[in-house]
This record gives structure tokens, C-alpha cells and sequence, in this order.
């Protein structure tokens, strides 16, 4: 039988013969704890109470091992045992030391019920005879034995209905308190040690993969290590137990079984992605998928059934094992940097999965210090083969560098070239802006069909993707602000389909309803993007208003952009304020009139835009605007500005005349931004009929 015994917590077992066992020869000096190996008495399928022992009430006793599943017995009196049943063990203690002593309970499947002379000691989960009675759990506990007695009779009930192994799974200690929990303290700091080990290499090769997205073998690595550093808390001691006392049964051996699985699926890929030309890639995505496969079994399954697959894992595991020895000696041959490396590691990792799958099935005995050692080792070269990939890719660079000096002159005079380049691409876009600035209509035309206007208008590149755009039908004023696709070039070239599409929809069509021409608007745009042969989804969000000079009344409908009118409370108005958002300040009123939800181009649900009517005073400010001023970030913590700063900015300048609000409304854009970039186009109108 295989074992790792290169370390012990107890350094002497003590042996139960025919449920009893003698203390008489225990030096708790020199062996502070013991092992409770041996056969206790065995009770099938009766759950006998203290006081029960007596009077020949008792009988069909069988004497079975203290440390093994009952399911293994095969010289019980009771026949082949399944894994699922209840069962009492008794045993008692003779000529125990005068010391005070204690039981180190260890983990059993699934429930456990323990008495002291006839006392109850403790219960973890909860023992039953069908399985909706029984509630699972899994703890360590260290309970004390009676005090000075010399002889103690421990009745033990156990009951499993959830898992393949039914009973003991480990032996558990009896030893001073200072002893067994000196055991406890050890196993927390072996475990923690695990699993920060595999959790920081987990993240540190992560963030090198999301910064080097290229290499895969980065991320099957890290995905490792990530899936991996849960073991030591959901597995052997099961040390989340003592930070989640109450985490659910059902959910704990889901995640253990789920981390015994997924950590040997991505090693495989990580073999096959780091040594390509020496891995049979079909072969072992193959076994990957298998193994995968596992854990998807574990996810869909009950207990009973998952927990079984151990014993066939051991034989993809074999498989797995010689394949990646197989690769690593063939990387070594091929004198693949890393290959020394990856083989020491396969070496540590067969040693430890070994170990794992023999405790899965009871062929060992626990040893955390020998195990935490080998998966060490095994982090630490795995950390060298990616490490030593890393210095063959400095060395190229260095090279690179090297090579680079000796080329100077070359760059220097393409240099040269790419600065005559960019300054004839600069003077094509400024040459650019200046058709575009043709085609915005003049600030002097505003001001002469308003009784006062503003256009603050900032591209944030020579040319911009935001525009603005009037016209002038008989006693019909049309007015825009509209924010195209992008910015810069792209921007500016849609921006003039958009343009053209706006004038087309009032001189060619005759339209001067605002939400029937943004619906002509639209269907001239996608006809024109759908000549190309390439798929083109760009459009524009625009605000569009439509004055009657003579009658005051002012129509609106807007692409994602609303409209916003300022007045002065005390002065009256024809404002429908019920379909508006309101906000009020010191007499000052911003009323908020929200356009359709679509954009001007490709949508997935179209519908057509709703015209709004109103009728505004002579004091009221109408402001429609691209999302560019809201959108700038800056300010002390970088952030955007939003629209509440903005809208109370407004508010504030309500009085001033046209000129003294853009002056105000320019610093305030350029206060925030500060030394951040402009974030987008900026086109901001006020005005006042």
C-alpha cells in the first residue's frame, strides 16, 4: 500500500482491541497525541443510547475499524455494507493518563453524535435513519474527555444518506488541549500558506495575461492556480469550516469535488499551449474536455452520484500524467527553454495528485507537510518555466534594442518623412473644416430671427461630428443641434449626410412638422448608408425646434436629445408643465421636455418621432444641446460633469443676455475640464424669440 508518511502529527498509534483500549503504557510527555486507530464495536442499522448496554438488550455486535468506510468492511458480520445507513461504534478508554485530555474529531460522511459516559458531548449535523432526517455537515471539533476518570466508555452514532462513503473517513486523536490544538493551528497555517501561494500566482499571471492577451498559456496557468488555492479550504481539514461554521453541506462538497476536477483540466491545456510543437494537441484537448465533462457531472448531480468519480478519474488522471511527462521529456530533448523545469514540476504535481487520489480512496493516510512541500515545489517550477519564457522574450527585446540603435538614421529620415506626411494630412482636415464651417449657418443669421441667441460650439478635433442647423420657411423657423456618430473625420463625414438629409427633408419634401421630418430624416440617412457595401450603423442624436414667427408657437421633437426651457416663476406661462420634468431653484424654473428614445439611423425597434407643441413667452429660454458639455470629464476626481451641474449653471445665468451665457457657459466647460482631454464635440444653443 502506498504511503506518504514523511511527516506525523501523532508520533504513536494506540489500537482498539474488541472495542477496547488500554492507556496503561501512554507517556503524554513524549507523545502529547495519539492516533484512536483499531476495531470498536460495530452496530449496523441500530442506533443504541447509553444505558442500552446492559441487561442483554444488545446483540448482532461486530467488531469493524475505527479508521475506514463502513462500506469497505468485508469480514462483517452483517454482510457487504452499503454506503448508505446508520450505525453506533462503542468504545472505552482504560487506565487513562490523570492529565486532561481531549478528542480531535475529525471529518466524517455525513453525520455524528458522541457521548462520554453516557453523556452527550456533541453532535455535528444532525444523525438520522432516513435521509430526510439527516443533515449533512462537516467539522473538526476537539472536545474534552471527562475529568479525572480513569476509564471512559465513547458512544459514537453515525449516519450517512448523501455521500458514497459511509462512516469514519480518518482516525481521530485523543491528547492534551494544548497538543490537538497545536494539530489545529498547524493545519490553518499549512493550508493558508497553500492557498495564498496559488491565489497571488493565480492573479499575478492573470493581470500578465490581460496586459498580454496573446499568450494563452498565461491565462491556463492562472486559471489553474485560481481553481486550485479553494482546495485547501474545501478539502482534507476542511478549513472554510472554521471561518463559514454554517456553510451548507451540499455546497461544500460541490466546490470540493469542482476543485479536485478543473485545476488537472487547465494544467492539461496549459502543457499543450506552452510546449505547441511537442503536445499532441488533439489528444489532450481530448482529456481536457473529459475532464471538464467531470465537472459538469458534479454540477448536475447529487452526491451520491459525483462523488463516485474518483476512482474513474485515477485512470484519466494515469493518462494525463504520461502524457505531460511524455511532453516534458520531448520539450527537454528539443531543448525547449522551460522543459527542465516543467519536468520537475510534472514529477511534483503526479506526486501530489497521487497522494490526493489515494486519500480520495483510502489507501493513505494524511500528510499536510509532505503534500504542501511537493505543491510548493510544484508552484515554484511552474513559476520558472513561464519565468524562463519571459527571459528568452527579454532577451529578443534586448536585441531588438540593440538593433534598433544601429538603425537610428533609417528612423530619423522616416522620421522626417512621416512629419512631412502628417503635416499634408493636417492641412487636408483644416482645409476640411473650412467646407464644414460652410455649411454651419452663420451666428450672425441667429441672431437676426431671434431677440437674443447664443451657439457655443467647441469641436474637440479640427472637424467635429456635432453641428448645428437653421432655416427659414416663410414664418417657420427650424433649429438643431445634433450630435453625429464619433468625432473628428468619421464624425464630420456624417455629420454632412446628416446635414444634407435635414435640408432635403424641408426644401425637397416640404416637411415642417419636427417629428415628421426627423422620420424622413432617418430614412434618408439608412438610404444612403445602405449604397455601401460594408454594414454602416452610424447616425445622429439631434434636438430640432420649429418657431411660427407670428403665433409663437414652438413644435419640438428630439433623437435622445431633449429640450430645455428657463423662466422666471413669477412671470406666467403656456407651458404644459405636467408632461415635463421640473426643476426649481430660487424662482428660476428649468422645465425638461424628454425626446423619443432613438436615434437617427439603424434601430432595432423604429417607431416614428412625436411632435411636441407648445407656446412660449418672450422671457423664456429655449436651450438644445449635443451631450458633449455633460459628457467632459475633469474636476478634482476626474469624473464626468452630468447634467445637474449643467442644468444649475444654466439656471444661474438665466438673466444675462446672450453674449455674457456663452462667455460664462465657455468658462465653465474649460474650468472643468482642466488639464483633462476634451471627451467629445461640444454644441450648445440658447435663444429667446
Amino acid at each position: 500500500m502506498l504511503s506518504f508518511q514523511l511527516f506525523s502529527y501523532a508520533q504513536n498509534d494506540v489500537y482498539a482491541e474488541k472495542g477496547v483500549i488500554d492507556f496503561s503504557q501512554w507517556d503524554t510527555q513524549k507523545d502529547p497525541s495519539l492516533f484512536l486507530k483499531g476495531n470498536y464495536e460495530f452496530y449496523w442499522n441500530q442506533l443504541i443510547y447509553p444505558g442500552n448496554f446492559s441487561g442483554g438488550y444488545i446483540d448482532n455486535i461486530d467488531y469493524q475499524s475505527c479508521d475506514d468506510n463502513w462500506n469497505k468492511y468485508k469480514n462483517s458480520s452483517f454482510g457487504n455494507l452499503p454506503a448508505q445507513g446508520y450505525a453506533t461504534y462503542r468504545v472505552r478508554f482504560i487506565n487513562l493518563p490523570e492529565e486532561e485530555l481531549n478528542i480531535m474529531v475529525k471529518s466524517v460522511t455525513c453525520a455524528v453524535r458522541i457521548y462520554f459516559n453516557g453523556e452527550l458531548a456533541s453532535e455535528i449535523g444532525k444523525v438520522g435513519t432516513k435521509k430526510d432526517e439527516e443533515q449533512p455537515k462537516y467539522d473538526h471539533q476537539i472536545i474534552p474527555l471527562p475529568h479525572g476518570e480513569s476509564n471512559v466508555e465513547m458512544i459514537i452514532h453515525l449516519s450517512n444518506f448523501h455521500h458514497r462513503n459511509g462512516g469514519f473517513n480518518n482516525p481521530w486523536y485523543i491528547g492534551t488541549e494544548e497538543a490537538l490544538y497545536g494539530i489545529h493551528r498547524k493545519n490553518i497555517m499549512l493550508n493558508g500558506i497553500e492557498g495564498s501561494a496559488f491565489l497571488f500566482a493565480g492573479l499575478f499571471f492573470l493581470t500578465l495575461y490581460i496586459f498580454r492577451r496573446k499568450d494563452k498559456a498565461l491565462l491556463y496557468f492562472s486559471l489553474y492556480a485560481l481553481t486550485f488555492f479553494i482546495r485547501p479550504l474545501v478539502s482534507f481539514d476542511y478549513m472554510i469550516t472554521t471561518i463559514w461554521p454554517d456553510i451548507n453541506w451540499t455546497l461544500l462538497i460541490h466546490i470540493e469535488y469542482l476543485s479536485l476536477f478543473l485545476p488537472g483540466a487547465f494544467m492539461l491545456l496549459f502543457i499543450r499551449e506552452r510546449f505547441k510543437e511537442q503536445a499532441p494537441q488533439k489528444l489532450m484537448m481530448i482529456i481536457a474536455v473529459l475532464v471538464f465533462l467531470e465537472a459538469f457531472v458534479v454540477l448536475v448531480t447529487p452526491t451520491t452520484i459525483f462523488t463516485h468519480l474518483p476512482l474513474p478519474h485515477q485512470l484519466i488522471s494515469f493518462v494525463s500524467f504520461a502524457l505531460m511527462i511524455y511532453v516534458s521529456i520531448k520539450a527537454m530533448k528539443d531543448r525547449v527553454n522551460g522543459a527542465v523545469f516543467a519536468t520537475i514540476a510534472m514529477i511534483c504535481l503526479i506526486l501530489s495528485s497521487a497522494y490526493t487520489i489515494f486519500l480520495y480512496v483510502d489507501l493513505i493516510t494524511p500528510s499536510p507537510y509532505g503534500y504542501v512541500a511537493l505543491q510548493m515545489a510544484f508552484l515554484l517550477s511552474m513559476t520558472m518555466i513561464l519565468g524562463s519564457k519571459f527571459a528568452s522574450q527579454f532577451r529578443k527585446v534586448e536585441y531588438l534594442q540593440l538593433e534598433t540603435a544601429n538603425q537610428k538614421e533609417e528612423i530619423e529620415i522616416q522620421h522626417h518623412a512621416l512629419e512631412a506626411k502628417n503635416e499634408e494630412i493636417t492641412s487636408s482636415i483644416t482645409y476640411a473644416r473650412r467646407i464644414q464651417n460652410a455649411i454651419l449657418p452663420p451666428t450672425k443669421k441667429i441672431d437676426g430671427i431671434a431677440k437674443d441667441a447664443f451657439v457655443l460650439y467647441k469641436p474637440k478635433d479640427i472637424v467635429a461630428g456635432d453641428f448645428y442647423w437653421l432655416e427659414e420657411k416663410d414664418e417657420l423657423v427650424f433649429i438643431a443641434s445634433a450630435d453625429c456618430t464619433g468625432h473628428g473625420v468619421p464624425g464630420a463625414m456624417v455629420s454632412v449626410v446628416c446635414n444634407n438629409a435635414l435640408n432635403r427633408s424641408i426644401r425637397e419634401f416640404g416637411l415642417t412638422e419636427p417629428g415628421e421630418i426627423l422620420d424622413n430624416t432617418r430614412k434618408l440617412v439608412i438610404e444612403t448608408f445602405d449604397q455601401s457595401e460594408e454594414e454602416v450603423k452610424d447616425g445622429m442624436d439631434i434636438a430640432l425646434i420649429v418657431f411660427n414667427k407670428k403665433t409663437r408657437e414652438l413644435k419640438f421633437a428630439g433623437a435622445n436629445n431633449p429640450l430645455w426651457i428657463v423662466r422666471d416663476t413669477n412671470n406666467e406661462t403656456n407651458l404644459p408643465l405636467e408632461k415635463a420634468k421640473v426643476l426649481e431653484e430660487e424662482n428660476i424654473q428649468l422645465v425638461e421636455f424628454k425626446g423619443d428614445k432613438q436615434p437617427i439611423g439603424v434601430h432595432f425597434d423604429p417607431k416614428p418621432f412625436h411632435t411636441l407643441t407648445l407656446t412660449v413667452s418672450k422671457n423664456e429660454w429655449i436651450y438644445i444641446f449635443s451631450d458633449g458639455f455633460a459628457d467632459q470629464f475633469g474636476g478634482e476626481k476626474g469624473k464626468k460633469m452630468m447634467y445637474k451641474p449643467m442644468k444649475k449653471n444654466i439656471m444661474e445665468i438665466f438673466n444675462l443676455d446672450a453674449q455674457n451665457q456663452k462667455s460664462h457657459l465657455d468658462k465653465v466647460f474649460d474650468d472643468w475640464k482642466g488639464k483633462f482631454e476634451q471627451t467629445d464635440d461640444v454644441c450648445l444653443i440658447g435663444i429667446k424669440f
